[in-house]
C-alpha cells in the first residue's frame, strides 16, 4: 500500500494545481476588474460581505473536520450534518437581510443595500453543497476538489467581466462569487453520488458539536475580525479605505494563501492519522514547517521589496496606497504563513481550542492597538495594527506547537533561518536596481532575478548540505511525482469504493 507520506505529497499535487489554477484565473479577474471599477466599487462589495463574514463562522468547517476524525462513521452522520449547515445557511440569510438597512445606514451608503441583499444568498449556496464531498479530502483524493475549485473560478471570470464592462458597477462582483458558488454546488453533486436528506439526530448532533464547537469557536473569532475590522474601517476612514484594505490584504495574504491552501487539506488528514506516534507527528511538523519557510520566505520578501511596483503594475497607479500598505503587510504574510502551520497540527491532534485562543489573543490586540496606530497613520496606520497584531497572535501559537511537540531550538533554526538568510541577501540586490520599477518589463526582470538567485542559493546550500531538501521535496521527486500523476489521469484508475464519485 501507498505510504501516508507518498500519499500526502501527491495530494498535495493535486492541491498545487488547483491553487495554481485559481491563482490565475484570479489575476486574470482583478487585472480586468481593477481597470474597470474602482476602489469605491470594491469597497461596496466588501461592505456587503461584512455580515457574512462576521456569522461565516457557522458555515460548518468544525463539523467537517469531525467527520475526518470519525471517517469510519462519517456516512451515517451526513444527513445530519448536512441539516445543521443548512439550518445554519438560512439563519446567516435571514440575518443578512433583517440586518441589510442596518448596515447600508450605518455606512451611509444607499447603494450598499441592495448588494447586501443579494449576497443573503450565499450562506444557503454555500449550505447547499453536498457534504459527502468531506470523504475526497479524508482519503487524500484532490481531484474532485481541483475539479470543483476550478471550474468556480473560471465561472466567476466568466460572469463578473462581461458584467463590469456592461454595467461598472460592484454588482459585477457580486454577480460573479453567486455564480461561481452556484457551479461549485452543481459539481459537488455530479462528482459524489451520495444524496443528503434533512435529518436531525440528537445523538450525532452532539457529537458533531463536541468537537466541532472549538473549530466553530475559532471561526467566528477568525470572522470576527475579519468582518468586523471592515466595518470599523468603513465607518472610521470611509468605503474606499474598505477596498484599499481588502486589495492590501489580498496581497500581503500571498505567502500564507499559498502556502497552506496548499498543506491544511492534506496535514489536518496526515496529523489525524500520525497522531498516535509522537516522533513521526514531530517529524511530519519539521518537514512542512521547512517547505513553507522554503516557499513562504522569499514570497514575502518580494512583498516587502516590490510591493508598490507590483501593485501599481498590475492594478494601476489609482491603487499605489495599496501598494505602500502591501509592503508594510509583508510581514504579515510570512508571519501567518509559518503560524498557520500550527492550525491543522491542533485539529488534526485533537487540539482545537489552542486555535481558538490564538484568535482570541489576535482580536484582543486589534482592539488594543486600532485607535491609537489608526489616529497617527490613518489607513497606513491600520496596516501596522494587523501586522503587529498578527505576529503577537501567531507567535503564541508557534510557542504552544514547540511545547506540544517538544521542538529543540536547533530544529526551529534549520528550518526557518537558512532561508530568511537568503532572502535578506536576495533583497539587498534592489538596492542595484532603478528606484521605480514601474513598468512591466523592468518589474519581471527584477522579478525573475531575485527568484534566480534565491533558487540557485538554496540549491548550493543543498549543495553543501547546510540545508539539504527533503528527499519527497527535492525538484527530482517533484518532476518524477508530476509524471505519475499525470500518468494516473491518463490511464490509472483508483481502485472503487462505495461513495467514490472521483474515478
Amino acid at each position: 500500500m501507498e505510504s501516508l507520506s507518498r500519499r500526502a505529497i501527491h495530494g498535495a499535487l493535486w492541491v498545487v494545481a488547483r491553487n495554481l489554477t485559481g491563482q490565475f484565473l484570479g489575476l486574470v479577474r482583478v487585472l480586468v476588474l481593477a481597470r474597470l471599477l474602482t476602489p469605491h466599487d470594491f469597497g461596496l462589495f466588501a461592505v456587503g460581505f461584512t455580515l457574512l463574514a462576521l456569522y461565516g463562522g457557522f458555515s460548518g468547517v468544525g463539523t467537517q473536520l469531525t467527520l475526518i476524525r470519525r471517517q469510519d462513521r462519517a456516512p451515517e452522520m451526513f444527513d445530519t450534518a448536512w441539516t445543521l449547515g443548512l439550518i445554519r445557511g438560512g439563519l446567516g440569510a435571514a440575518i443578512q437581510l433583517a440586518l441589510a438597512p442596518v448596515m447600508a445606514a450605518f455606512y451611509a451608503t444607499p447603494d450598499a443595500l441592495g448588494i447586501i441583499r443579494a449576497l443573503a444568498l450565499m450562506p444557503i449556496l454555500r449550505a447547499l453543497d453536498n457534504i459527502a464531498v468531506v470523504e475526497f479530502r479524508g482519503d487524500l483524493v484532490f481531484r474532485p476538489q481541483y475539479v470543483i475549485a476550478s471550474a468556480g473560478a473560471l465561472a466567476e471570470v466568466a460572469v463578473s467581466v462581461p458584467l463590469a464592462i456592461v454595467l461598472r458597477s460592484a454588482w459585477a462582483l457580486v454577480g460573479g462569487v453567486l455564480a461561481a458558488q452556484v457551479v461549485r454546488v452543481l459539481l459537488s453533486y455530479l462528482l459524489h453520488p451520495y444524496r443528503p436528506r434533512f435529518r436531525l439526530d440528537r445523538a450525532q448532533v452532539r457529537e458533531l458539536a463536541g468537537y466541532g464547537r472549538w473549530i466553530l469557536g475559532t471561526r467566528v473569532l477568525t470572522k470576527l475580525l475579519n468582518g468586523g475590522l471592515p466595518a470599523v474601517v468603513g465607518r472610521v476612514l470611509g468605503i474606499e479605505a474598505v477596498g484599499l484594505f481588502g486589495v492590501a490584504s489580498r496581497w500581503a495574504s500571498l505567502p500564507a494563501s499559498q502556502v497552506t491552501v496548499i498543506l491544511t487539506p492534506v496535514s489536518v488528514v496526515a496529523y489525524a492519522k500520525l497522531d498516535p506516534s509522537p516522533e513521526r507527528l514531530r517529524s511530519a511538523y519539521v518537514r512542512t514547517l521547512r517547505l513553507v519557510a522554503l516557499v513562504a520566505t522569499p514570497l514575502a520578501a518580494c512583498i516587502v521589496v516590490y510591493g508598490v511596483d507590483l501593485v501599481e503594475v498590475v492594478l494601476g497607479t489609482q491603487w499605489r496606497v495599496a501598494g505602500s500598505m502591501v509592503q508594510v503587510m509583508g510581514l504579515y504574510g510570512f508571519v501567518r504563513a509559518v503560524g498557520n502551520t500550527t492550525d491543522p497540527l491542533f485539529s488534526g491532534t485533537g487540539r482545537p481550542w489552542v486555535r481558538t485562543r490564538v484568535q482570541a489573543v489576535e482580536l484582543g490586540l486589534v482592539a488594543a492597538l486600532f485607535g491609537a496606530l489608526v489616529a497617527w497613520g490613518g489607513i497606513m496606520g491600520l496596516a501596522w495594527t494587523v501586522t503587529l497584531a498578527a505576529v503577537g497572535a501567531e507567535g503564541v501559537a508557534f510557542v504552544s506547537a514547540i511545547r506540544l511537540l517538544r521542538l529543540s531550538a536547533q530544529e526551529l533554526f534549520d528550518a526557518l533561518a537558512w532561508p530568511a538568510g537568503v532572502c535578506l541577501l536576495v533583497a539587498a540586490l534592489r538596492l542595484g536596481l532603478p528606484p521605480s520599477l514601474n513598468t512591466p518589463v523592468p518589474l519581471a526582470g527584477a522579478l525573475a532575478l531575485s527568484a534566480s538567485a534565491y533558487g540557485v542559493a538554496m540549491l548550493l546550500l543543498d549543495r553543501l548540505r547546510l540545508y539539504p531538501l527533503d528527499p519527497e521535496l527535492h525538484p527530482k521527486y517533484w518532476r518524477s511525482g508530476v509524471a505519475r500523476l499525470w500518468e494516473g489521469t491518463a490511464g490509472r484508475r483508483r481502485r472503487p469504493r462505495q461513495g467514490d464519485g472521483a474515478s
